[in-house]
């Protein structure tokens, strides 16, 4: 089994998924910097790309987190579901969440760190021909 490469923090609120040009309400029960777990009643087959709209009201100015992610696993009304898109504001909200909710914001952001590196070394950025 991987290695979950991000903190997984308890976070519930409610979140808007759009797919196909439908959009319903879903629940958040947990989340990372790198993907959710939704209690929904829909059922979506693995890798099916979904659009995520967390709405965070009880800030101010209010806060809309806009995040593309792809089903991952489904298992009853649990649909997990892994990042592959999100803007630098919607990131920077995720971020402060997670941190708030994990309580040490330097090892969330080391984690992401570490994260980019890695996919930076996979795909061969930075190097010379």
């Amino acid at each position: 089994m991987e290695k979950r490469q991000f903190s997984r923090v308890n976070y519930h609120v409610h979140v808007v998924v759009s797919c196909d040009g439908e959009s319903f309400p879903a629940d958040v029960e947990n989340i990372s910097l790198h993907g959710v777990l939704l209690r929904s009643g829909r059922h979506f087959p693995i890798g099916r790309q979904l659009e995520l709209t967390l709405s965070l009201a009880s800030v101010s100015p209010p806060v809309e987190i806009r995040i593309c992610g792809e089903t991952v696993r489904q298992d009853g009304e649990l649909l997990a579901v892994r990042f592959y898109r999100i803007d630098l504001d919607s990131f920077v909200h995720l971020r402060n969440i997670v941190s708030i909710c994990k309580g040490d914001a330097d090892s969330v952001m080391s984690e992401f760190m570490d994260f980019v590196g890695s996919k930076s070394h996979d795909t061969g950025a930075g190097q010379e021909e």
